[in-house]
């Protein structure tokens, strides 16, 4: 598990980072903004979860609150998400309204049966109190990585 790789890291070196994530987006690779973008031009509406609730963290910020506590020479655990939180839906939703797409958002219970958490939220407060630096909203990283997209499609 996650944990179990954390602790064995913690045991076997004296100078670590290790940095949580969750929800990650960027303009490498699948994700989850690049597939509702995608249905969005798609389809006239699409359905998504709306009892899963995260940290949306868009890459270049994650990025740059890493190099922040490399800089800092701060070793540890940090969880670096942009700030607030979202469901699925929700994300799904702002993301087709910043990108002006023609498709309604629709929410759905999930029916996911893995032991997937229903609440996986961060909080960047230990990087914030350690680097002085905030990490901005999600739906206004989500704005800069739409624009970004869609400026690259065109």
């Amino acid at each position: 598990t996650k944990c179990e790789g954390e602790m064995a890291v913690e045991e076997l070196v004296k100078k670590f980072f290790i940095v949580r994530i969750a929800w990650v987006f960027g303009v490498n690779g699948k994700n989850f903004i690049k597939t509702m973008l995608r249905l969005g031009q798609e389809r006239g509406a699409v359905s998504v979860v709306d009892d899963q609730i995260g940290s949306p963290t868009y890459a270049k910020d994650l990025a740059q609150a890493t190099l922040q506590l490399v800089k800092r020479r701060a070793p540890g655990l940090y969880h670096v998400a942009n700030s607030g939180q979202a469901t699925w839906c929700e994300l799904a939703a702002e993301a087709v309204r910043q990108a002006s797409l023609p498709c309604s958002v629709r929410a759905v219970a999930s029916s996911d049966k893995t032991l997937r958490a229903n609440y996986e939220v961060l909080s960047s407060a230990k990087y914030t109190a350690l680097t002085g630096c905030t990490m901005r909203p999600w739906s206004q990283a989500l704005r800069e990585y739409i624009y970004s997209v869609l400026l690259a499609s065109q």
